[in-house]
């Protein structure tokens, strides 16, 4: 991967990192704020794998659109579907008042559970990646 790309990729997950602390502090007393941080962050997990996969992200919010970029292709039962399926109920549809009803804290902790889905699996798919860059880097 050249150096700008992973630059790009890493600060693709430096923001997520801070989407998905920003929800963990509000979880207990925002729940609103920290189920729209984490769908936030969700997205920009999955930015940064198809960054780091080659694949220029397109600017999107929908989470299952992204998924589907994604290669090889997942299953549709495969957990990181499921999870970007929970988190379309905390995109930008739920962004204004009266657009749908509050979010609950049980939905909030779901929001949650979804994204640290896609989080582990995007952290663990970039790193194996880049460890695998550097394998073949090393071997060269």
């Amino acid at each position: 991967m050249a150096p700008e790309k992973a630059r790009e990729t890493e600060s693709w997950l430096r923001f997520a990192e801070d989407d998905w602390s920003y929800a963990r502090h509000g979880q207990q007393h925002f729940p609103r704020g920290a189920a729209w941080n984490e769908h936030q962050a969700a997205e920009k997990y999955l930015k940064a794998i198809l960054l780091d996969d080659g694949t220029e992200p397109p600017r999107t919010h929908d989470l299952l659109h992204l998924v589907s970029l994604l290669r090889p292709a997942l299953p549709p039962d495969h957990a990181l579907v499921r999870a970007a399926a929970a988190m379309k109920l905390f995109g930008p549809s739920r962004r204004y008042p009266g657009d749908v009803p509050e979010v609950t804290p049980s939905e909030s902790a779901k929001a949650a559970q979804a994204c640290d889905t896609i989080r582990q699996f995007a952290l663990a798919r970039i790193g194996a990646g880049a460890a695998n860059r550097g394998q073949s880097a090393d071997s060269t």
